[in-house]
């Protein structure tokens, strides 16, 4: 099948799918305006930036957490001291200062509680940060080798049959199952829209929307069944990949019914540390005990600020006190046992070759846009041979610092990372993505996956995931899905007049071929060509989107100037 589009002046359609998220989980897909802060004053769909003492201490919390049966070995006191020696030499991805004795006993008291959360039948885990969620144990191998084995026949059909993306500067990137080959096309929605509904901004597409499956989760949530095809898998000629999908989205819902109770607009992440940092000795206390003359000029007063910077030491924001257990707040899992869940499905390969030994790592991005509703991505990494380690980056888009000196960008950029006119956003972590590990987490981060390499240059090499891309289940108005959008593949439908021609009693059945391949050019179908020009204007649309989003949701200017 060539790729799945619908347009309205084809197929009619009573009411047009409402565009606006109306669900309570938080999502990336507004834009910012940003004034003036006032002390006490909460942020507004957006978290509060976190210190790098903070972010270090999470990032050594993952980084424990990463090592084998780490539930058992922090009760060894021995092992728990040699963390504790360890931790108090190393400085962690961010630029800070090394953490103190009570921040790594913090760190190490902590892990008790995320032990506390760990599911031991499945392996589901708190990942590096609030709102990440990982397993290594998630998916049983009969499933794993049904996926690798159901896969084979799509990646091994001939170039002209192919659908797949590559990307744009290089060949070692192929999505062979991408929303992008398979997307509903409504070049003609925007004329029903009533006067009272807001016009879409830049964040809705105004001409296509990822095509999502619908998927009943048994009451048990131990298995999932597709309501309509799963694009580009045909449910006859790809049937055991067709299930594997199905039974991948049964054991990816308690992965996002975790992330998703931790994406509610009313939810807020507990912080370990206070808000405020100071410099020690203050700059008043300073220029009391080494005043200027009366007759003081300009160049006194600044060699006596730069004095003061000479010896000026930064005190971060302290812990808010001892762990105690339950401090880290995990609320009960959303419960989505026995409820439809709408799921866009993606597979992609990263191949690597002696003449292209190196993939130079992907781009800052959420997926999809506001109209398609993306609350939750979870990625198996399935199948993987002769490459580097490579990680899964995140990024936040965070509020203005509640509390800093008047234009101290030294303190702002030391302690957040923050400097004036600097983006406000943060690398909250990084998650390695060795094979058989399953991620999920918030379309509300940006995520962008880390260059890597062949381990042995004279060998080929891959990556290969599966992505699913979760629908707010909270929706009002669900999106378009399978369920009610038939599908436009070509070869779908001549498949489909020759199995009821070869059935006895059937009126087809003595035509000739040539006739019923009539019959579809009847069927008004989107023809692969225009099937390839909307794909390419789909990719184009996504692009300028990537690049706004990011200027106005993650990258606004942090000006110091407003406080």
């Amino acid at each position: 099948m060539d790729a799945i589009f619908m347009d309205y002046d084809r197929i009619p359609v009573p009411k047009p799918p409402n565009l606006h998220p109306t669900g309570r989980c938080r999502h990336p897909f507004f834009e910012r305006v940003e004034r003036r802060r006032f002390w006490g004053e909460k942020a507004e769909g957006v978290d509060e930036p976190v210190p790098f003492n903070e972010l270090t201490m999470c990032e050594l919390s993952a980084t424990i957490r990463d090592k084998p049966n780490w539930w058992e070995k922090y009760k060894d006191p021995a092992i728990r001291a040699k963390w504790k020696e360890e931790a108090a030499t190393q400085t962690g991805s961010y630029e800070c200062r090394l953490l103190q004795e009570d921040e790594i006993d913090y760190v190490l008291d902590e892990l008790e509680g995320y032990a506390a959360v760990r599911d031991p039948a499945t392996g589901i885990e708190a990942s590096c940060y609030r709102h990440i969620w990982q397993s290594d144990s998630l998916i049983e191998s009969s499933l794993r080798d049904s996926l690798i084995s159901s896969v084979a026949p799509l990646e091994n059909v001939p170039d002209t049959e192919k659908t797949g993306i590559h990307e744009p500067t290089s060949k070692s990137w192929t999505s062979f199952i991408h929303p992008f080959t398979a997307s509903f096309t409504a070049v003609h929605l925007f004329a029903t829209l009533t006067e009272d509904e807001p016009m879409p901004d830049y964040t809705v597409s105004k001409h296509f929307s990822w095509l999502p499956t619908d998927f009943l989760i048994s009451p048990g949530g131990k298995s999932a069944k597709s309501l309509g095809y799963i694009n580009n898998i045909h449910p006859q000629n790809n049937a055991e990949l067709h299930a594997a999908i199905e039974t991948l989205v049964a054991r990816f819902t308690p992965l996002w019914s975790r992330v998703l109770v931790e994406s509610k607009e009313d939810y807020k992440l507990p912080l370990r540390t206070r808000t405020r940092y100071h410099w020690e000795p203050s700059d008043c206390a300073y220029y009391q005990a080494q005043p200027v003359r009366e007759d003081a000029t300009d160049k006194d007063y600044e060699a006596q600020d730069e004095a003061w910077k000479a010896i000026r030491v930064l005190q971060y924001p302290r812990l808010l006190g001892a762990y105690e257990l339950g401090a880290l707040g995990f609320p009960k899992p959303m419960d989505l046992t026995g409820k439809k869940l709408q799921v866009i499905v993606k597979l992609a390969n990263i191949l690597l070759t002696p003449e292209k030994p190196v993939y130079g790592g992907g781009s800052w991005h959420v997926e999809g846009m506001k109209n398609e509703c993306i609350v939750s991505m979870g990625i198996y990494y399935y199948d993987q041979e002769n490459i580097t380690q490579s990680k899964l980056s995140f990024c936040a888009s965070v509020a203005v610092p509640a509390d800093y000196g008047q234009d101290d960008g030294d303190g702002t950029g030391a302690v957040w990372g923050l400097d004036q006119d600097e983006p406000l956003n943060q690398i909250i972590g990084e998650v390695l993505t060795k094979a058989g590990r399953c991620i999920a987490f918030p379309n509300l981060y940006q995520h962008c996956v880390s260059p890597f390499s062949l381990l042995d240059p004279s060998k080929s090499g891959y990556r290969k995931i599966v992505a699913l891309f979760l629908v707010d289940p909270e929706l009002k108005n669900p999106r378009p899905s399978t369920t009610t959008v038939p599908p436009q593949g070509r070869d779908w439908w001549f498949q489909e007049l020759l199995g009821l021609a070869e059935e006895g009693n059937s009126r087809l059945g003595p035509l000739p071929t040539e006739l019923l391949d009539l019959i579809v050019d009847f069927m008004d179908l989107m023809t692969r060509k225009e099937a390839e020009e909307a794909r390419l204007q789909l990719m184009d649309e996504r692009t300028v989107f990537v690049r706004e989003n990011s200027e106005n949701m993650f990258d606004t200017p942090f000006n110091m100037c407003e406080h």
